[in-house]
This record gives C-alpha cells, structure tokens and sequence, in this order.
C-alpha cells in the first residue's frame, strides 16, 4: 500500500493495475489520491463507486460534523416515530379513524413559513419575503421571494404574529 503515493508512478500504472491497486485499497487511499479522482472522474474507470470515494473524502475531513448530523437524522426518526404513535394513540381515544382525524387536524398544522409583504412599486403591487439577518440588531432585507417562500410563506400582521408563529415568544 502507498501510505505516500507517488503521482509519476501511479499515473503511470496501466489502467486495470491502477483500477484494481483503487478498489483493493479504497478504506486506505490518500487523501489528496481521493481528492484527485473527486475532481477528475473521468481519470480512471473505476471499478468501485465513486460515492464511495466521495464518502470517505467528506468523513476524513469533517467526520465530527458528519457524526452530529447523524445522531441528529437519528433523533429526528425516533421523534417522527413518537409523534406518528401519538397521533394514532389519540384517534384512537377519540373514536375516530386516523384518516378522519388526520384531515380534522391538517388545518391547524402549516407550518409557519417565511414573512410576505404586499408593496406598491413603480405603482404596480408587489410581494417582497423578509428575510432577517443572524444579527438580530441589524433587522433584515425585503427581497423578492422564490417560488418556494410564495407558497409556503404567510403575510402576517405585525412583528407579534410573526414572532408567535415562528415559536419566539414576545419580544416586546
């Protein structure tokens, strides 16, 4: 195993050496190796999967980071779960089939989405999405929405209703 690779000679390694050296070693490649085949695909006909590669490459350099993302996946799938049950548990206390009870509740459960405006510019009305910045002291912009916010997005009232519906409690 190449623990320092050499670029000359494994470039010039024929293709099924240098094929067969990649799938041998695909837990122990060097990091700049995998890089190399990341950012040139086309630079052998690998025959193990390149997501593969890709994995590896993201877990050598933020493994950490990708460890929290899945116990965070994980805690997400057992709450999902506890919350299906839940559900089920209480149509079932109330006598009513989980389809009836399901279409009961789907109107108190939009999540609350990004803030609309309606303004008038160069006369005609508009519809501007706030978006805030992380800063809270700095406010935030009027930008126009994507397709995405136009859907999901609500106009509210004032500051209050916003804040309400995001679950931020009353600032003032």
């Amino acid at each position: 195993m190449w623990r320092l690779w050499r670029p000359d000679k494994f470039n010039a390694l024929p293709n099924d050496e240098r094929n067969s050296y990649i799938a041998k070693n695909l837990g122990n490649l060097d990091p700049e190796l995998m890089q190399a085949f990341l950012e040139m695909p086309e630079y052998s006909n690998l025959p193990c999967d390149l997501d593969q590669i890709r994995n590896r490459a993201l877990r050598a350099r933020h493994g950490e980071a990708l460890d929290q993302l899945e116990q965070l996946d994980e805690a997400i799938s057992v709450a999902d779960r506890a919350v299906r049950m839940a559900r089920e548990e209480i149509a079932q206390d109330s006598g009513v089939d989980l389809a009836k009870f399901d279409a009961a509740a789907k109107p108190n459960e939009k999540p609350a989405g990004p803030w609309l405006k309606k303004y008038q510019e160069n006369g005609a009305e508009v519809v501007r999405v706030l978006r805030w910045s992380a800063d809270p002291n700095t406010g935030g912009t009027m930008s126009i929405p994507t397709e995405e916010e136009l859907q999901t997005g609500q106009f509210y009232k004032d500051i209050h209703e916003y804040r309400e519906a995001h679950g931020l409690g009353d600032a003032g």
